[in-house]
């Protein structure tokens, strides 16, 4: 410690009730005694009268900072393991004149670590005396997650959708600390109603809301209009629908309402909910994708993670999971665990056996997830009345590989296990849902699925498990909440059940025609004529 250390320790020594007025000093240069035989000494050590310690680390530079977190957890557990002292007995603080490079790692160890933390700017006065400020050590928590819903903006022409886009990411470099996406797309499927064949998509996700607000109120009001015309898009009631009270996307309004100008008759935008970018990736075919901001500056994330953040595979999608983990990474297996177990919160058959399976890796097993888990029978059968054909079908897809190369698949779907008399659409609806508006409610808002499996139940038709090792096909038997897998020869699917009952095709097709509540209801214009989700 040089002489200046000395100054600082030998004053807050004397005057410790700076911090608390219950500490009295055990010592300073209190001698430690490691394993490896080196002596180290803690900068000051104290108790209170109820049999706390409280030891302080003084640092007053930016490269001592930086060790100031490893010396905590150091001397704490040399405190633990020569004193016998528990944690609730330990109170770690650090007072530093510098504390641009402490901050962050002092933050994670006063959110992370069992210690009573707290941290003190000091400052040694001309006079000789010092001053503490409590640090106001604020934890930032990580989310890799987009908002809820995104913007996809439409053109009939490459050429106005590529200068659109390069005008609009000029906004966005003026905007650095803005996290989003830029998905440039073109529509490759088959609908000759689509007008608008050129696209790209605005994904958001969290940031420094604080830095966002000033960077937007900067921009220059004379720069507002990217096309210079007299009619534009309203964004108005595209806004309003969709608006939350997160700062990203009251950022984002305020940039489309201020800065994004497209003329009437040369494109449109709207927002759309988060899970039918997926829906709209599967008929797009991209181009090119770019991150914004300092969450993907760098080409941090390669171009299959930028899709599946967009998207939000890892707990944000409603109906998609994609995910891979294994128990030899304990802290994210145990995220990805709890977020499958939510993501299945309705479908309690698939995440029990989910849980089993979690339960059975070894700790050198990699787990590769697929699950695409959509619960809507009646949605389903519309789609094949209307369509013909339908995405909307549960499905998983589970890949276990062990160290030795060995693997096990598991998968899931919807299968016809018992034959029950076919109920007519109005039947089924009121066993399965409290009553006819809730169930058109389900229809249009993914978020009110509590009924969808019993609408399944009462046609027969149960969410099953199998899994198949060494050609062997088991099913997974539910038995107290726990479960057995038993060798099954065959199953009937829900395509089974299809063939057998078309007549319930078109007795749903029907009845969601001539139904008006979607008509009635007044809902944003995406849940008028929600898109599908696929896999």
């Amino acid at each position: 410690m040089n002489s200046k250390e000395y100054i600082i320790r030998d004053k807050l020594a004397n005057q410790l009730e700076l911090i608390d007025s219950r500490l009295k000093l055990v010592s300073t240069e209190h001698s430690v005694k490691l394993e490896d035989g080196e002596t180290a000494f803690i900068d000051i050590l104290a108790k209170d009268e109820f049999g706390c310690y409280t030891i302080i680390e003084i640092k007053k530079s930016a490269q001592t900072s930086r060790s100031a977190v490893q010396q905590l957890y150091k001397y704490a557990g040399f405190l633990k393991l020569t004193r016998r002292l528990e944690n609730f007995q330990i109170r770690c603080v650090i007072v530093s004149t510098v504390w641009n490079e402490l901050m962050i790692p002092f933050s994670e160890f006063k959110h992370f670590s069992d210690y009573d933390s707290q941290g003190y700017a000091i400052e040694l006065k001309s006079n000789g005396e010092i001053a503490l400020t409590k640090v106001d050590a604020k934890f930032e928590a990580g989310d890799s997650q987009p908002i809820g819903n995104y913007i996809f903006f439409e053109f009939g022409s490459n050429v106005v959708r590529d200068n659109t886009q390069l005008a609009f990411e000029k906004v966005l470099d003026s905007i650095p600390s803005l996290n989003c996406v830029i998905v440039t797309a073109d529509y490759s499927g088959d609908d000759t109603r689509v007008v608008h064949p050129y696209g790209f998509a605005w994904i958001s996700f969290t940031g420094n809301i604080e830095s966002l607000q000033s960077e937007v109120l900067r921009l220059s009001a004379a720069s507002n209009d990217i096309f210079d015309s007299a009619q534009f898009f309203d964004p108005e009631g595209i806004r309003e629908s969709w608006e939350t009270s997160d700062p990203e996307t009251v950022v984002r309004s305020l940039i489309l309402r201020e800065y994004v100008r497209i003329a009437n008759g040369d494109g449109e935008y709207g927002c759309f909910a988060l899970h039918s970018l997926n829906n709209t990736l599967a008929q797009w075919k991209t181009s090119h994708l770019k991150g914004y901001g300092p969450m993907f500056r760098g080409d941090f994330f390669d171009q299959r993670e930028l899709i599946e953040m967009s998207c939000g595979f890892v707990g944000s999608h409603p109906y998609n999971f994609m995910a891979s983990t294994t128990p030899s990474r304990p802290h994210h297996f145990a995220m990805i665990r709890d977020r499958l177990d939510n993501f299945l919160s309705t479908n309690t058959r698939w995440r029990i056996a989910m849980n089993v399976i979690f339960s059975d890796l070894d700790e050198r097993d990699v787990l590769r997830i697929n699950i695409f888990n959509p619960l809507n029978l009646f949605g389903l059968l519309n789609d094949l009345y209307e369509k013909g054909s339908s995405k909307r079908i549960s499905q998983a897809t589970i890949e276990r590989e062990m160290e030795d190369g060995t693997k096990i698949v598991y998968f899931g779907g919807l299968y016809w296990t018992s034959e029950l008399p076919v109920l007519s659409v109005r039947e089924a609806i009121a066993r399965s849902y409290p009553n006819e508006l809730y169930f058109f409610a389900r229809s249009v808002n993914h978020k009110l699925n509590d009924h969808d499996v019993k609408l399944s139940d009462v046609f027969g038709l149960t969410y099953e498990f199998f899994r198949i090792r060494s050609d062997i096909q088991e099913i997974f038997r539910h038995d107290d909440g726990l479960g057995y897998w038993e060798k099954c020869e065959s199953v009937r699917t829900v395509q089974d059940f299809v063939e057998v009952h078309d007549q319930l095709i078109v007795e749903v097709g029907e009845f969601f025609q001539s139904s008006s509540f979607v008509q009635r209801v007044d809902l944003p214009p995406l849940l008028k004529n929600p898109p599908n989700s696929v896999q």
